[in-house]
């Protein structure tokens, strides 16, 4: 009992009482010194909606201010400028001129250079041939290649005129034979231009009365020169009519070997196609050989 009375009457000695007190005084600083720390959150607004507005419409620039034009013959002024020529229209690329008109022109054919590509033929015949045909008829056309041995032979009518002292008429013999004169030639008056006309033959398709009711003109021309008469589709005789000046065939020859020109009598050219294969045989290999 003593010692307990003198640790408590002691003022050093830190009693349990004095112990707990102090601990809640010190927990109380503790939590004023907390609170004042802490700062209060702003109060939060609402947010505000957006109001409408007209749109605002871009300024327009104002006008520059017309520059008055300079007066000639004040220093430091600059001249009026150039006005700029005015842009001319592009020109259109020229057409592919066309072959002239010739009259009174034959073929004169380098057999030599032909390959028998049967271009002519087929460039003839789409000419010739009914506008409202399907596809290409070569039956169509006036001028046929003729194959041989390793030779082509382009066949077309030479226009093969007989001689008045001699033969009593100037007449081409299939038109001397025809019996209701449907080869006739042209006038330049009646010329359809690229078509027939300018003085050459055509066949009128009208009067011939076709190979099974006649054939006289083609008969003629076989015995003589193997035939420059075709018959159409349609069983009408028809002649090469030159294109009335202007030859599709001679233009379309990769070869050349078709040249249109003015020369003798096509009586002297006109030949029958095998005996033209074998000379031109002989010619070119140095062997006679019957074809």
């Amino acid at each position: 009992m003593l010692e307990a009375l003198e640790r408590e009457n002691d003022p050093k000695a830190i009693g349990r009482r004095r112990f707990i007190k102090s601990l809640a005084i010190a927990g109380a600083i503790a939590t004023m010194g907390i609170s004042g720390c802490i700062s209060e959150p702003e109060p939060t607004t609402a947010p505000s909606m957006p109001t409408r507005t007209s749109p605002i419409s871009p300024a327009t620039p104002a006008p520059a201010p017309a520059t008055p034009a300079p007066t000639p013959g004040h220093p430091g002024e600059q001249p009026a400028a150039t006005p700029k020529p005015p842009v001319a229209a592009p020109t259109p690329a020229p057409t592919p001129a066309q072959a002239p008109v010739v009259k009174g022109a034959m073929f004169d054919i380098d057999y030599r250079a032909c390959t028998g590509c049967d271009i002519c033929a087929e460039e003839c015949a789409y000419k010739y041939q009914p506008e409202d045909y399907q596809g290409l008829n070569i039956a169509y056309s006036r001028i046929r290649t003729m194959r041989f041995s390793f030779v082509d032979i382009p066949n077309v009518c030479y226009y093969c005129g007989l001689t008045e002292w001699s033969d009593g008429t100037t007449e081409m013999p299939c038109e001397y034979v025809c019996p209701t004169n449907a080869i006739e030639t042209v006038p330049d008056a009646e010329t359809v231009p690229g078509y027939y006309g300018n003085g050459y033959k055509r066949v009128n398709a009208d009067l011939c009365l076709g190979f099974d009711s006649c054939g006289k003109c083609t008969e003629i021309c076989e015995q003589l020169f193997g035939s420059g008469v075709i018959y159409t589709p349609e069983g009408t005789a028809q002649v090469c009519t030159m294109c009335a000046g202007q030859p599709t065939c001679a233009e379309a020859c990769p070869e050349s070997c078709l040249r249109f020109v003015k020369c003798v009598p096509g009586r002297f050219h006109a030949m029958d196609p095998t005996q033209l294969a074998e000379m031109l045989y002989s010619s070119m290999y140095s062997v006679r050989r019957q074809l």
